[in-house]
């Protein structure tokens, strides 16, 4: 296979930024990449084709060019922080210290993205000079992805909201209750984490309560445009979880698109996020699919 084929995570991505950047970068490029200020000579492929994904036409799925070959970003991930981007300067707004003061920005960030999240913490020291960022990740560490070894919280959806210590970026992660005003959360980012959890709805209130005054979660998940109504596996199948793994990884990729997803969400997917908004960009040279859409719940006039 031709290593310019090569996805995320692969041998290329484990090449130094400097020689990634050397053989990918051209200033002439129209390309340009919001993640690393990278202009690509060209885009790598992602993702992989399959019958259903093509056939319901599903947003965030698929094979296509979308990768920043030298910061590993997807498609996906500029249009994220296209979006933190625009709305940073309101945010330097709603969260103001009262008085002068400087309390500590936290943000949580579920199954992070590497380049998102250096961009993301980066823009973030720079327009919040004098004020701690305490930037958390976290993950379930589910069996067949890749993981960071170090710097990562436990957190499962599935289950009351804990994060289980381990390193944050430069701090150590909290443990146990959230419950304090103090420890909640300016920002909570979960790209494509919600289509695996068991319970939509209970997952969702559980990051709307770790919110701090002003705060908004943004999350991306696949879509299907051929759909209707949206499909929970545990519907199709009601003793989906008493089938065999592999049965469970057969079903989910024939009616969902991937081995491990519990659902798909149709042109009704704002029925399982009422009081949210949608956030799309058309924008060539970052190479966005104008469909893909950014999930944004914000408490800011919620009391």
């Amino acid at each position: 296979m031709n290593f310019l084929t090569f996805r995320r995570y692969e041998f290329w991505m484990f090449l130094p930024f400097s020689l990634r950047k050397w053989v990918f970068h051209q200033q002439s490029s129209p390309k340009y990449c919001n993640i690393c200020g990278s202009n690509p000579r060209l885009w790598l492929n992602r993702g992989r084709k399959h019958e259903i994904i093509e056939k319901l036409k599903i947003t965030g799925a698929g094979f296509r060019a979308a990768d920043c070959p030298i910061c590993g970003s997807s498609d996906r991930d500029r249009l994220v922080f296209h979006y933190i981007q625009h709305q940073i300067q309101q945010w330097k707004s709603d969260w103001a210290m009262k008085d002068g003061a400087h309390g500590v920005i936290r943000i949580l960030h579920i199954a992070p993205e590497k380049g998102l999240q250096h961009a993301i913490h980066k823009l973030l020291k720079t327009q919040f000079s004098g004020r701690e960022i305490k930037y958390i990740l976290a993950d379930k560490f589910t069996k067949g992805y890749y993981y960071r070894k170090r710097g990562m919280a436990f957190l499962d959806l599935d289950k009351p909201f804990a994060l289980v210590e381990r390193e944050s970026i430069g701090h150590s992660a909290d443990n146990g209750n959230y419950a304090s005003p103090e420890k909640k959360f300016h920002l909570i980012l979960a790209n494509h984490v919600l289509e695996h959890v068991e319970d939509l709805a209970f997952s969702i209130n559980q990051l709307q309560s770790q919110l701090a005054v002003n705060a908004q979660i943004l999350v991306t998940l696949p879509i299907a445009e051929n759909l209707k109504s949206s499909i929970e596996i545990k519907n199709l199948y009601p003793n989906f979880n008493a089938l065999p793994a592999h049965e469970q990884h057969q079903l989910s990729a024939k009616h969902l698109g991937q081995w491990d997803h519990k659902r798909l969400l149709g042109q009704d997917f704002q029925n399982y996020f009422p009081h949210w908004q949608t956030y799309s960009q058309t924008n060539p040279s970052l190479q966005l699919n104008p469909k893909e859409k950014v999930l944004i719940f914000s408490n800011k006039n919620i009391r």
